[in-house]
């Protein structure tokens, strides 16, 4: 199995609408401003920044106390400076492996755009003021056997906290070299695991120092909105959003329905009371429901006046929170997956009400990983990417039918094709005969084909169970490339993936990363 490039619609799970955005983006253009890979979406997008000077201080000063000594401070504080951003909820371990490919992506785009002579900066929100610990207090990881692993961390339940300032649990080196047993840097990677995961930072914390080590010399900014100094700045945005909220709230239940109209899914679930906001009160995240111009946490109710003047104890929602990222940040380009780029439709109205410009909304790359042993046993049984993507029994079956001996293949097929010429000479001597006849017959022709094709699929299952190999073979494959019913890139931790190739992965996947191309890309290393 070559590297090479698989189209998105190839893919399980891809929505019509990110097929668009992808592919068809003139059926999107009423949804989002920018087509993502026109050659002068970038430069526009960049052009149309208006970032007051007093806000990129105060954002500069917020950003240097988070990023002390990172070289890029200087760069973002150039007036003509634009950001490429993205971001993650900060998960366990990093997250799914795709945390990194965003980070990637990001710091790519930023270098492109320095390239054409505009002054760019990765940024990298980290998504802090997540409530729901059950999102993220665990990591998927494998063994040398590519075993799907559930890595649980020690779960302490604090209410609706945000995720971030929660202290992260410590990891156990051996442990997790354990997990790693004969992968060729599995202690290596243990190691760094621990080093960062331990014990006395917070998940936001170990998060960020995971993701920096392994990003090594490439460089980008992190960006913790649970910072005071971050607060403060965006509450002038919800202020506003709070106070025009009505509005707002007809105007993006007007883009979902045309979203729906135009036979996309809306990626957000809107209710009659679902509001922009959460309140930050007492260590919690609580959710505010909208009922008749006021707010509720369902204890107690804030007018928008009341509420508006607790700004700074506001946290967005997912269709608020790009918009005051790039409140925050000079945001010329956002980095984001299918899911974001999706709920991204529903955000156009906040965009232009709150802030009047958009950013372009670029997918990140996407890749499945390939050790060259498992494009070896891949190739052996003639597999493709799309053989991958079926059930488990299908896929075992499938790598079966390549080991039945080519004589008894070859006869198989060879009376299949007899019998099928034959049924076809008598279906058109019947058709003359009695047309009633010959439509019996294409019924009957159809079952006998099937009982020929069922036979092969019967001789699959015997050589599979006869062949421990084969099994074997399976189960590997399938857990590298689709564990668990998800793509590779969705599941697991980047962590198995160093843990096999060493740090020396992030090179080679940071140069097969392209800002103009929208396919997922295959990547045998």
């Amino acid at each position: 199995m070559d590297t090479h490039c698989l189209r998105l619609d190839q893919l399980p799970g891809s929505s019509r609408l990110i097929l668009d955005y992808s592919y068809q983006f003139q059926n999107l253009t009423s949804f989002y401003r920018y087509p993502p890979y026109h050659p002068e979406s970038l430069a526009q997008a960049a052009r149309a920044v208006q970032y007051p000077s007093d806000r990129r201080e105060r954002i500069h000063t917020a950003l240097a106390s988070q990023n002390p000594g990172n070289p890029l401070l200087a760069r973002f504080r150039q007036q003509d400076a634009v950001v490429v951003a993205t971001g993650q909820q900060v998960g366990y371990l990093g997250g799914p492996a795709y945390t990194v490919y965003k980070a990637l992506t990001a710091i790519h785009v930023a270098k492109q755009l320095e390239n054409h002579g505009i002054p760019a900066v990765p940024v990298f929100w980290l998504a802090s003021e997540d409530h729901d610990l059950a999102e993220v207090d665990h990591a998927w990881l494998f063994d040398s056997q590519r075993k799907p692993l559930r890595h649980q961390a020690e779960r302490v339940e604090s209410g609706n906290a945000p995720v971030g300032n929660r202290i992260a649990p410590g990891i156990d080196a051996e442990a997790l070299a354990s997990v790693f047993a004969h992968l060729p840097f599995g202690e290596q990677i243990a190691s760094l695991a621990a080093d960062v995961y331990d014990g006395r930072r917070t998940y936001t914390q170990s998060f960020r120092v995971l993701v920096e080590r392994i990003l090594g010399e490439r460089r980008i900014l992190f960006l913790d909105p649970l910072d005071p100094a971050i607060r403060n700045a965006s509450a002038p945005l919800l202020a506003e959003a709070v106070r025009h909220f009505t509005q707002l709230s007809q105007e993006v239940h007007s883009r979902t329905e045309s979203i729906h109209a135009a036979g996309y899914h809306a990626q957000v679930h809107l209710e009659s009371d679902t509001s922009f906001f959460f309140l930050l009160d007492n260590g919690e995240r609580l959710s505010l429901k909208a009922r008749a111009g006021s707010f509720s946490t369902g204890k107690r109710t804030f007018t928008a006046a009341e509420l508006a003047d607790r700004a700074t104890a506001i946290s967005p929602n997912a269709l608020l929170r790009p918009v005051l990222q790039d409140y925050l940040l000079p945001t010329a380009c956002l980095v984001g997956g299918p899911a974001e780029i999706a709920y991204l439709a529903q955000c156009r109205p906040l965009y232009d009400a709150l802030l009047g410009r958009q950013p372009v909304f670029l997918p990140r790359s996407g890749f499945t990983l390939f050790d060259e042993h498992a494009a070896r046993r891949a190739a052996s049984y003639q597999l493709r990417m799309a053989d991958f993507f079926v059930p488990e029994t299908d896929f075992v079956e499938r790598l079966a039918h390549t080991r039945i001996p080519p004589a008894l293949l070859g006869q198989m097929e060879r009376i299949s094709g007899q019998a099928a010429h034959l049924l076809d000479e008598m279906r058109r001597d019947l058709l003359g005969f009695d047309p009633t006849l010959a439509r019996a017959s294409e019924r009957s022709q159809k079952r006998v084909l099937y009982q020929f094709q069922k036979m092969e699929r019967k001789t699959a299952r015997e050589i599979a169970r006869r062949e421990e190999r084969v099994s074997e073979d399976a189960a590997y494959l399938r857990g590298l490339v689709f564990p668990e019913k998800h793509l590779q890139e969705r599941l697991y931790s980047i962590l198995p993936f160093l843990a096999v190739h060493g740090m020396g992965l992030i090179d080679t996947v940071a140069a097969q990363v392209h800002e103009n191309c929208p396919d997922h890309h295959v990547l045998v290393v």
